[in-house]
């Protein structure tokens, strides 16, 4: 039988007619199955700087961010690279280039990579369909990111940029809303909420892309 994963490391297979065939056992025994890599949990260690990012995402940036971070990071038992911090700051809406910076500064990296190969720069696309602020942070994170020097050529396990995953998830709320008819249930809120998408995109277009962009306009 000829038989194929949807997709990489899912648990679904599928036959179709124009894979019915005959296999060998040598074809068989070659065979490659993809699994999704297993999360890691976060060290004792790590959590309470982990922990301290999540409660800037609910309740805002504090003015004493620097400091905090700086007194949750003394005495080195703190890995921020193990605790895959840049992900978690740029998901939570830390987006200051200078906030950023401290954090590298501190051990973390803009080409660290999660266990599915998504830098922080593939974690702004995780903003989207979230708050108007944290949307709005996404595209600032991307633009500081950037400029630390992420790299937006950068792919992960599934061979995706960040840009293709910010894309990926423009379709799917898209998908969402048309299936669900959100446009024609839910009042108006008054704002354009796939202004932030389009903007990240821009941001993470290459220069000629972008450039070829603007002339085709």
């Amino acid at each position: 039988l000829g038989f194929k994963q949807p997709k990489f490391g899912c648990d679904m297979w599928y036959v179709t007619p124009s894979r019915l065939t005959l296999k060998t056992k040598r074809e068989v025994a070659g065979l490659v199955v993809t699994s999704l890599p297993e999360k890691t949990p976060i060290s004792e260690l790590d959590k309470p700087l982990i922990e301290y990012l999540l409660c800037v995402r609910k309740f805002g940036r504090k003015a004493t961010f620097e400091n905090d971070i700086r007194e949750l990071c003394k005495g080195g038992s703190v890995d921020l690279g193990r605790a895959k911090v840049l992900h978690c700051a740029v998901e939570c809406g830390v987006c200051g280039k200078e906030d950023l910076r401290l954090l590298v500064s501190l051990g973390a990296s803009v080409h660290g990579t999660d266990e599915f190969g998504n830098t922080p720069l593939h974690n702004t696309s995780h903003l989207l369909g979230q708050s108007e602020a944290l949307q709005a942070s996404a595209v600032r994170a991307a633009e500081s990111l950037l400029a630390l020097g992420a790299d937006r050529r950068a792919v992960n396990i599934f061979g995706h940029k960040a840009i293709d995953s910010v894309l990926f998830q423009i379709r799917e709320y898209d998908e969402i809303n048309a299936t669900f008819d959100f446009a024609q249930r839910i009042p108006w809120n008054g704002r354009d909420d796939s202004k932030h998408a389009y903007e990240l995109v821009i941001v993470l277009l290459e220069e000629p892309e972008r450039q070829a962009l603007w002339e085709g306009v």
